[in-house]
C-alpha cells in the first residue's frame, strides 16, 4: 500500500464514464478547455471498483480550484 498526502483545497470533480482509457483523455480535454479557475496544486484521479469494467468504467478526476 502507498500513502499520499492530498492538499486541502476546493475540488471540481469530473467523472469519466465509458470505455477506458479513451474517456479519461476526453475528460481531461474537457477540463483543459472549460475555463475552470485551477490552482494546479492537487489534481488527482480516483480509480476504485467502478474502474474494473473497461468497457463501462468510471473514474473521478479531482481538479483543485480557487
Amino acid at each position: 500500500m502507498v500513502s499520499k498526502v492530498i492538499p486541502a483545497s476546493k475540488y471540481y470533480v469530473v467523472t469519466a464514464k465509458g470505455k477506458m482509457p479513451q474517456k479519461i483523455g476526453e475528460a481531461w480535454a474537457h477540463i483543459w478547455n472549460s475555463g475552470i479557475s485551477r490552482t494546479y496544486k492537487g489534481d488527482f484521479e480516483l480509480y476504485d471498483e467502478r474502474y474494473n469494467d473497461t468497457e463501462n468504467a468510471e473514474v473521478d478526476i479531482y481538479v483543485s480550484i480557487k
